[in-house]
């Protein structure tokens, strides 16, 4: 379904995109300097092209933004069954992506609504647009209305991690110089963030900040088991634990990683976070335990790729073609970039033509993993085998290792912090 919250026209979007930079100048008491100026000048543009009902629209949305500056807060209204009912479909309406109607159901009642919960609601429905910036300013509204609500915090520093990588590392790095004053989900998500942005660097620099992290996290696993803080939600234990076995793992201290996936999942025996960690961790090193992780995650319904992938693979080179079609073909009703694609697609191929199926099958899933992945060395050496020896089933594939599989997951699986 397509989002409702934008006309067809793009000048919409970037008018509202201005408008929001302009308020917050005005936040800032700095919406008459020149920089306000220019800004006012960028709009005129696309301000010239809006439709009537368009303009509507942006003047609402403008009063929303007002809100964040508001020096009063009204009363608030009490809630009637009606409110409630209108609430519960503006929500609703967000999880349609219906974002405009969400919009314009909360402000016919935002008299009924407390301004940290309307500015929260706001910015989920922001976030869930993909206007990350705009869905942060009205989260850390919320966040400073409701200091003590954890959640508001978290969603916060989540969107801005969204919208400006930088700006929000800059925050993560203040939250980790001093954990004991933020919830410990934020302290997570912080130290996250920073465990993300070394992905890409020389392990030179990543060190210090690995090594940075593992105390911080350590301290969180304290805080969650000793006092019981955030007790009523076990996940932010789970990432904790799963947060520093990844760190122990980027820094080559593979024991200690094991140790803490353990501990989680003594814990949280079914979490797919810990057991992926963990399946990549043991994925040729000890198999067996790790090909039960991925099966594991695969009878908790698994919505995500990875255990599907190490279970085709590993199908893939103890010869069990069905088994590798079967797993290949479910992990492609998933989400996964064109890489990964290509490996299933490939593997699928493999598993064809093996299983005796019409070359010409066998040659358009060849081809179509060449299209995912047109660099990819392997995929074109197993094609021109097929090509040059259609007569066999059993072709010397070359299937790629236990550790080259275990490497991908190393670079690309992330936490769920």
């Amino acid at each position: 379904m397509s989002d409702k919250l934008f006309f067809d026209n793009p000048d919409f979007l970037e008018y509202v995109r201005l408008l929001s930079e302009l308020h917050e100048l005005i936040r800032l008491e700095a919406d008459e300097t020149p920089e306000g100026e220019a800004l006012r000048d960028r709009m005129d543009e696309p301000g010239s092209r809006l439709s009537l009902d368009e303009i509507t629209c942006v003047n609402a949305i403008s009063a929303d933004f007002y809100t964040l500056t508001a020096s009063s807060i009204e009363p608030v209204l009490p809630q009637t069954g009606e409110v409630k009912d209108d609430l519960r479909s503006a929500l609703e309406a967000r999880d349609r992506r219906e974002f405009r109607r969400a919009l314009d159901l909360l402000r016919d009642r935002a008299a009924y609504i407390s301004p940290e919960m309307l500015s929260y609601v706001r910015g989920s429905i922001w976030g869930g647009a993909g206007e990350y910036r705009i869905a942060v300013e009205f989260l850390q509204h919320a966040a400073e209305l409701a200091p003590n609500n954890a959640n508001y915090s978290y969603q916060a520093l989540h969107f801005l991690s969204l919208a400006d990588a930088e700006t929000a590392r800059e925050r993560a790095q203040q939250i980790v110089a001093a954990p004991a004053g933020h919830f410990p989900r934020v302290v997570l998500k912080a130290a996250d963030i920073l465990f993300q942005s070394t992905r890409d660097q020389p392990e030179q620099e990543a060190r210090p900040v690995l090594e940075t992290l593992i105390p911080i996290c350590q301290e969180v696993i304290d805080r969650l088991e000793i006092s019981g803080e955030d007790s009523r939600q076990p996940s932010p234990l789970a990432t904790a634990f799963g947060l520093t076995g990844l760190c122990y793992e980027r820094l080559g201290v593979t024991h200690r990683a094991r140790i803490y996936y353990d501990r989680g999942l003594e814990e949280f025996p079914t979490n797919e976070a810990l057991l992926l960690a963990r399946g990549v961790l043991l994925y040729g090193r000890e198999t067996d335990r790790s090909i039960r992780d991925f099966e594991y995650a695969v009878q908790g319904g698994s919505r995500l790729v990875w255990p599907y992938l190490y279970l085709a693979h590993h199908a893939l080179l103890d010869n069990r073609f069905s088994d590798c079609y079967d797993f290949c073909n479910r992990a492609l009703r998933l989400s996964a970039p064109n890489d990964l694609q290509a490996n299933l697609v490939e593997w699928m191929a493999i598993s064809q033509a093996s299983l005796g199926y019409p070359p010409q099958v066998v040659k358009s899933a060849f081809r179509a993993a060449q299209e995912l992945a047109p660099g990819n060395d392997r995929i074109a050496k197993n094609f021109r085998v097929f090509l040059e020896s259609q007569s066999s089933r059993d072709l010397g594939w070359e299937k790629g290792s236990e550790v080259d599989m275990r490497i991908i997951g190393e670079r690309r699986m992330r936490p769920a912090a």
